[in-house]
């Protein structure tokens, strides 16, 4: 029954799957192969055999929809084994796939965390190295930061350098002010006497050595600055060359080393250049042409007036000697030796030789030793013309190397020009002040202060002086206003008592010494034969002692026997009494000598070495040193004497000196006062003037030597006339002080007196009385200065 049943269901499944199949390719063959619609059924009978052909072995039929599955069913069944082992395979395929995809999956996330990791590590590497190149960038910007830093700090150092340096340069002008300080501290050294030796020495060793330590570094600052300097235009050295001041010098020299060069080159062989005469000396006469030709080879240098003409002085010398030998011209000898310069002038040296001989032999007797000595002269030039030559080159030399140097700066900063303009003019001071001022104090003010010192405990000065001081107190001149006992003056010596006026006198050292010579070595002077001192152009101021005393000052012309009356006298000279002291009174005029030795200077219009004449009067004098210094102003009166201790005398001390104890117009006769003034007279009148003149003649053309004329009863000389004398006073008409006389403050006042009248002025302006005003400033030829010094307890 069991078999029977399982052999049924085989069966019935056999034909179930059969008939699936009738059903499947076979039913949709047969209904596409019955179908109505020809479209819709095969084509043809081979189709339709083509079709079964297909399902016969498995694969799709055309009947069938051509879907994916159905042909998957038909190449399975047709591939049934390759199929299932290609399922195995896709199946291991697949286990081996999912395995790979677990593992693949595992490995994506793995490399994904590999990824993320080495994305992460990327962005930390790069981050790091963003980093590092951010730290580099930092580092670098830190280094260049550093190095800006650092130039900051070399350009800031340079910069404090460069500022330090521009204040150590301008720290130099601090040298202006101690230059000032130590030309004004100058005054406060004066008197040279014991007493100011400290101020002295500090002077020297505190402004002095300042501005010589300051000096190495202000020539430093100064080439400096000049290499700073703009450069050196051609205009500006053409200006320099031309405006220094041995520029005139340079061009003599260098045309008269052009006309040296020129005749050596004839006398080494070469040929006279040919020349013209200028049109105008063409037809001229001997004379003209000698005058042209002299100062074109004359010898002397003063004579020489023209170098670089040589050959023209030559042809119109040839030509002059041409023509007095024509003329049979008796001064053909002049010609001739000027002829022979020429030649020389032109290297003809042996025919200037011949030429010289001949102008020696024609010249007359009276001519002959001169023209020997012109013809040596000339054979002296000739041996020594090559070394002339030598001599003026390096002369040119040296000169040309001076005119170049530079005078023009110009600087782009203006402190720079600033700065070398004041440094330079310091310099300039200081090499003065070295010069002059340094050497003043040292060899002058401080040796006399060392000699007035050593005369403080000198036996002799101190021993003169106290016979001075017995003598004084026991002499009636004095008795009216006695002095007491009189104490040594400095830098006066005590001469004695003059045997005339018995009035007792005192030399004056300082005024007598030269400022070279040892001071001990000055000698006092003594009395001539009549008791009066002489007068050389070395000798001193000598001063009077003038007794002190009442007396009447001025003059009147109201009352001819009431004192004083002098019928000329004006309004400003009314009389006042007037009380003074003792005081000393130069017995002359300043000279020229004293007021050079106290000065190192003589302004004077008429000075010492001049020789005058007197137009139409065939009068000749010559002034030296012991002519009265003129041409000096009141304020340098003033000042030079403060310097010196002495000081201008007063109008009262001057007319009481000059009065000698008269009441006249003149301290002598009208009729005498020839023999004691030098005045406007005939000696100095030229013919057809005007001037009111005396009529005597006095043989003087201007200022005499002091001391020529006689003295007064005081032995004052030259208080009439010679030259008009500065005094201390203002022009006013108050009364005079007593004690000194003085009349006014003369520092409140423009104008100041002078007295006494001049060597150009009639008697009437050279009274006891008259005075006479200019500024404080005025300066004449008229106008000189009597010194006088005050009697002090001092030393």
């Amino acid at each position: 029954m069991t078999s029977s049943n399982s052999t049924g269901n085989r069966l019935r499944r056999l034909d179930q799957g059969a008939a699936q199949h009738l059903r499947g390719d076979l039913d949709l063959i047969t209904m596409m192969a019955l179908r109505k619609e020809p479209q819709r059924r095969y084509g043809s009978p081979a189709e339709l055999a083509a079709d079964l052909q297909r399902y016969v072995e498995h694969e799709p039929v055309t009947a069938h929809a051509p879907s994916w599955r159905y042909r998957a069913r038909k190449f399975f069944r047709r591939y049934r084994v390759e199929s299932i082992a290609g399922i195995l395979v896709l199946l291991a395929i697949v286990a081996g796939g999912t395995t790979a995809s677990i593992g693949f999956r595992r490995a994506s996330a793995r490399a994904a965390e590999l990824s993320e990791a080495n994305d992460s590590l990327a962005r930390k590497t790069t981050e790091a190295e963003a980093n590092a190149q951010q730290a580099r960038d930092n580092a670098a910007r830190a280094e260049a930061n550093a190095e800006r830093a650092e130039d900051n700090a070399v350009r800031a150092e340079a910069s404090a350098r460069d500022a330090t340096e521009r204040k150590a340069e301008f720290d130099q002008l601090a040298g202006v002010v101690v230059h000032e300080r130590a030309v004004a501290g100058i005054e406060e050294l004066y008197p040279a006497w014991p007493d100011k030796i400290p101020a002295i020495e500090a002077w020297l060793e505190g402004d002095v050595k300042r501005l010589r330590e300051l000096r190495p570094e202000i020539e430093k600052t100064l080439r400096k600055l000049r290499d700073r300097a703009l450069p050196w235009t051609e205009e500006q050295q053409r200006a320099d060359r031309e405006g220094h001041g041995s520029y005139a010098e340079w061009q003599r020299l260098r045309d008269e080393v052009a006309s040296l060069e020129r005749a050596a080159a004839v006398r080494a062989g070469g040929e006279l250049p040919p020349v013209e005469l200028p049109e105008a000396l063409r037809d001229a006469d001997a004379r003209t042409l000698n005058a042209f030709a002299w100062p074109r080879v004359a010898p002397q240098a003063e004579e020489r007036e023209v170098f670089g003409e040589e050959f023209r002085a030559l042809a119109a010398a040839e030509r002059a000697v041409a023509r007095a030998r024509e003329a049979g011209d008796p001064e053909l000898y002049q010609f001739l030796d000027t002829l022979a310069w020429a030649l020389v002038a032109t290297g003809q040296d042996a025919r200037a030789q011949a030429v010289s001989q001949e102008a020696y032999d024609a010249a007359p007797t009276a001519s002959k030793q001169d023209y020997e000595g012109y013809r040596l002269a000339l054979a002296k030039e000739l041996g020594r013309s090559e070394q002339v030559l030598r001599d003026r080159r390096e002369q040119l030399q040296a000169l040309d190397r001076e005119v170049a140097t530079r005078q023009t700066w110009a600087f782009a900063d203006e402190q720079d020009g600033f700065l070398f303009r004041t440094l330079g003019e310091l310099v300039e001071k200081l090499d003065a002040l070295e010069s002059t001022q340094v050497a003043e104090v040292r060899e002058k003010l401080l040796r006399w202060a060392d000699y007035l010192r050593s005369l403080q405990t000198d036996h002799d000065w101190l021993l003169a002086w106290a016979r001075a001081a017995e003598s004084i107190a026991a002499n009636e001149r004095y008795a009216a206003a006695p002095i007491a006992r009189l104490r040594p003056q400095t830098g006066l010596w005590p001469i004695g008592e003059n045997p005339e006026t018995h009035l007792y006198e005192f030399y004056h050292l300082r005024s007598a010494w030269d400022g070279m010579s040892v001071p001990d070595t000055l000698a006092i002077p003594e009395r001539d034969a009549e008791g009066r001192i002489p007068v050389g152009g070395e000798t001193g101021i000598v001063f009077v002692l003038v007794p002190g005393g009442r007396f009447l000052m001025g003059a009147q012309n109201d009352h001819s026997a009431a004192p004083n009356f002098d019928s000329q006298a004006s309004l400003d000279e009314r009389p006042f009494e007037v009380r003074l002291d003792a005081f000393f009174l130069a017995a002359h005029e300043v000279t020229q000598g004293q007021w050079y030795r106290l000065t190192g200077q003589n302004p004077s219009y008429h000075r010492a070495g001049q020789r005058l004449s007197s137009l139409g009067r065939h009068l000749e004098c010559q002034l030296t040193e012991t002519n009265p210094v003129e041409q000096v102003s009141w304020a340098q009166c003033y000042d030079l004497f403060a310097r010196h201790r002495l000081c201008l005398p007063t109008e009262a001390q001057w007319e009481f000196g000059c009065r000698g104890g008269t009441t006249t117009p003149w301290n002598c006769a009208r009729d005498k006062l020839q023999f004691h003034a030098n005045l406007a007279d005939s000696s100095a009148r030229p013919p057809l003037t005007s001037w009111e003149c005396e009529p005597w003649n006095d043989s003087f053309i201007v200022h005499a030597p002091v001391g020529s004329f006689r003295p007064n009863a005081f032995g004052l000389y030259d208080v009439h006339g010679n030259v008009r004398e500065w005094v201390l006073d203002a022009y006013v008409m108050d009364p005079p002080r007593q004690g000194d006389g003085l009349r006014g403050d003369p520092w409140s006042f423009v104008r100041v007196v002078f007295r006494g009248g001049g060597y150009a002025d009639p008697a009437r302006d050279a009274r006891s009385s008259v005075r006479d005003a200019e500024p404080k400033t005025y300066h004449h030829l008229l106008t000189g200065v009597r010194a006088a010094r005050m009697v002090t307890d001092d030393p």
